[in-house]
């Protein structure tokens, strides 16, 4: 009876109290048997039995759920929210201890001419700016309950859609992306306002089937992700400089998320690829109302169909909005003679 008490693996408390009531039925039913004439039944060894198979049980088995919520907590409360890890912890089955192909959308991010500004800073002041960046970045990531997967240097990847599944996952990240946007820019402006020259932070997401799991060796492990999803993820991210953007996000990101509005930036052969897909620019709902989204759409439609007209009506974007990266992006290939939204990628 201790072993399958201890087997409904219900917690100590549980134990205790199941127990206390099986012993109290058995001393109880033991005394009055006997006042009625059965044999008295032995109590003092079967009791001790039991609390000996309880205590055995906890041991064995609470020990090694004990290494288990330790190993999730360790693993994950530094990357994901607390909510998130509380969840693992109970329930840790949700979490795939191998590598397992799913849905997923990853975030990359990416600070302009860190290298060159921490060439140029001590080490102690770079140290202390980097830290506070990162914090405040993975403070933005664990709001939308995503994961961060590593640090690169200045660099962040994180995950959505695993550990735990997020049905809204391609939302959640594309929401995350402009907050960090949103955050990232006010860092870099403070900064700057204390003559500290960290960069434009660019950020690209992507969303797509990849292999998610632990990987490593018996000593070192990692919760990550792999595959050609997570390297697109990487490359949308890198190619913001070629168009002045901040936020690049895939065709796939932009066909799940109906609750942001995008702009498209053009039909990109991303370097190492052969087939175009098309990149948007995801904007604020004040933007998406405006006079300069409406124009700027008109003008993309009107080059994506190589339409001559598109010319004077990017000229016209240009001269009112002369601060607008893909306006400029797409004026300078207009200049070279690329009247067409197709841009094939050398570089990653």
């Amino acid at each position: 009876v201790g072993m399958a008490i201890g087997l409904l693996k219900r917690g100590i408390l549980f134990n205790v109290l199941v127990g206390v009531a099986v012993l109290l039925i058995l001393w109880v039913g033991g005394m009055l048997g006997y006042t009625h004439g059965l044999p008295l039944i032995p109590l003092i060894l079967p009791s001790l039995s039991m609390s000996f198979s309880l205590w055995g049980m906890d041991m064995l088995i609470g020990r090694a759920e004990r290494k288990q919520r330790q190993f999730v907590q360790g693993a994950f409360s530094r990357y994901v929210a607390p909510a998130v890890v509380e969840q693992l912890v109970n329930d840790p089955s949700a979490l795939s201890i191998t590598g397992k192909r799913q849905d997923a959308t990853f975030i990359f991010t990416d600070i302009a001419g860190f290298t060159t500004m921490s060439e140029k800073l001590p080490s102690d002041e770079l140290s202390n700016v980097l830290n506070a960046y990162l914090d405040g970045a993975c403070a933005v990531v664990q709001r939308f309950e995503g994961t961060v997967d590593k640090f690169i240097g200045d660099a962040v990847m994180a995950i959505f859609n695993a550990p735990l599944p997020q049905p809204d996952h391609v939302s959640r990240a594309v929401r995350c992306a402009l907050e960090l946007d949103a955050y990232c820019e006010d860092f870099r402006i403070k900064m700057n306002a204390q003559d500290i020259p960290i960069g434009e932070t660019r950020i690209g997401v992507h969303t797509g089937v990849a292999t998610v799991g632990n990987f490593g060796s018996q000593h070192r492990m990692d919760f990550t992700a792999l595959g050609d999803t997570v390297n697109t993820a990487s490359r949308t991210e890198g190619v913001n400089k070629y168009f002045g953007t901040r936020i690049c996000c895939t065709e796939a990101v932009a066909e799940q998320c109906r609750d942001v509005p995008f702009r498209p930036i053009g039909d990109i052969v991303l370097k190492g690829k052969l087939t175009p897909v098309t990149l948007y620019n995801p904007v604020t709902g004040e933007m998406a109302a405006s006079e300069q989204f409406r124009r700027y759409m008109d003008a993309y439609n009107a080059l994506k169909q190589e339409d001559p007209s598109a010319v004077s009506l990017f000229e016209g974007l240009e001269r009112d909005f002369p601060e607008d990266p893909l306006v400029q992006f797409h004026m300078n290939r207009i200049r070279e003679g690329n009247v067409s939204t197709l841009v094939v990628m050398e570089d990653k």
